[in-house]
């Protein structure tokens, strides 16, 4: 923050015993935490100008913002950040205009920041895990109880074995929690390796020691959100990235902790077991932040190194890539449907069964046929017998529901042929559990869909799961 006023030195001797805030009012360059500002509700005297560093961090704190709207709100503002995006997944957008000042790539070429290499070495399922927004940072990302998976994925045993080849270089490991921190630094310390779990809390003065043996290449640091942004140790030239994100600008972050330039330093490598690096454009792949690109390239099924989209060998082993992935129609239809080899329209099913896990359901309230139709949608996304709402209800309410009600429980008034070919599956995988007849499922795809509908459709939906076994060809779509 800066204001007309002399240059002095903030806070001297003479200023002993006299608020810090009252003596700042004299200068005129002040620099400050946002929490500090946030604490003290109010400014030292009202700037003519505000730069805010880690501006994808600092220009979105609500307490701050309203501290500067109430005492500087004329004040020209700059945010600095090689990051311009915000934590949640949004542009700056509003009143920010975005000045790009150089690309990571240009960097890299002029010497100012290291090239790298990126390995894709496992993969955790999205599947597996929902999106959620966290209550405390307001940031829609994968929860850390769900991210806890990855040590099933990612052993600690896969992830030594694979750290071999880099263990005589300064490692950083990312990971989603101090449970799963212990777990990895323990097995690496059994193997030998002292290990060391930063979060939080880990004190200032343990900090430094840790930092020390971390630059004297004496231990692995294994992060819990400490070091991702800010952490600043030009040696760091490996990172292990075990915390699945859906945030660039973390991922980002998390990337840039190994780019400084260091003597004897020749290449950073970024060692992925999440498989966030395929879903995500790495910072060397970013040429405009407006336009971010979707993805980083093709990932080599016999190392793992992450290649550019076009790429035919590995530039890292040799070995021969797929071919360019053709364009798949993101929808399945009736007319589509033919043409579609069979593993795209999985995959579509796949995906649009993702999507639909993570749409909330109706609320169970007062009336008795939403409460009914909520029931009949929940059983479908967890996979329950479509019966277990029928009891559920009667349970509940002592009495049947009512037949009509089954009409559009799932997929609402206008289904799609695609909700068809995925309730289909959901009712082929239970007819071969419970034992039930051809009939049976024909009478269920009737109740959500009518009769019009379904024989409509239901020839060409046979014929998508025409020579699949039933469990599998189910499991794949429900």
């Amino acid at each position: 923050m800066a204001g007309d006023r002399p240059i002095r030195p903030a806070y001297s001797s003479d200023d002993r015993g006299k608020d810090k805030w009252k003596v700042l009012r004299s200068c005129r360059v002040v620099i400050a935490m946002a929490q500090t500002i946030e604490a003290r509700k109010t400014l030292p005297f009202s700037p003519s100008l505000i730069m805010w560093d880690e501006g994808h961090l600092t220009l979105f704190r609500e307490d701050t913002e309203k501290v500067i709207k109430e005492n500087a709100s004329n004040a020209q503002q700059v945010a600095l950040t090689a990051t311009p995006w915000r934590m949640d997944g949004q542009r700056f957008g509003g009143k920010w205009k975005l000045h790009q000042v150089c690309t990571t790539r240009e960097l890299i070429e002029a010497g100012y920041l290291t090239p790298y290499k990126v390995f894709c070495l496992e993969s955790l399922p999205t599947g597996k895990i929902r999106q959620q927004i966290s209550e405390d940072k307001k940031i829609k990302d994968y929860s850390v109880t769900q991210c806890e998976l990855i040590v099933d994925i990612a052993t600690p045993q896969k992830v030594w074995e694979e750290w071999q080849k880099y263990k005589h270089l300064h490692t950083i490991g990312f990971v989603p929690s101090r449970k799963v921190g212990k777990i990895y630094a323990d097995y690496f310390e059994s193997q030998g390796q002292e290990c060391a779990v930063i979060t939080d809390k880990t004190s200032r003065k343990q900090r430094a020691e840790y930092y020390k043996k971390f630059r004297e290449q004496k231990i692995v640091l294994w992060s819990i959100d400490v070091l991702a942004i800010g952490f600043d140790q030009p040696c760091a030239t490996v990172a292990i990235l075990l915390r699945k994100t859906d945030s660039l600008a973390l991922f980002i972050q998390i990337f840039g902790r190994i780019l400084r330039k260091f003597a004897g330093k020749e290449w950073a490598y970024f060692l992925d077991f999440t498989g966030t690096a395929v879903d995500m454009p790495a910072p060397g792949d970013i040429e405009d932040w407006e336009n971010i690109p979707e993805n980083n390239g093709k990932e080599c099924g016999n190392c793992g190194y992450v290649n550019s989209n076009t790429a035919e060998k590995c530039k890292e082993c040799g070995a021969d890539l797929p071919k360019q992935a053709r364009e798949v129609s993101e929808i399945v239809t009736e007319e589509n449907v033919i043409d579609m080899p069979l593993e795209d329209v999985f995959a579509v099913l796949a995906k649009k069964m993702d999507e639909r896990k993570m749409i909330q359901v109706k609320a169970l309230g007062k009336n008795p046929k939403d409460n009914y139709q909520a029931l009949k949608q929940r059983a479908f996304l967890k996979n329950n017998a479509p019966g277990k709402a029928y009891f559920d209800y009667y349970q509940k309410y002592n009495e049947k529901p009512d037949p009509a009600w089954l009409r559009g429980a799932v997929f609402g008034d206008d289904p799609t042929f695609e909700d068809a070919c995925l309730f289909y599956g959901y009712l082929t995988a239970h007819k071969r559990t419970k034992n039930k007849t051809e009939g049976w499922l024909v009478t269920e795809m009737y109740r959500e869909f009518g009769k019009q509908r379904v024989d409509q459709w239901m020839p060409k939906i046979k014929g998508v799961f025409a020579g699949c076994d039933d469990v599998k060809s189910s499991a794949r779509v429900a």
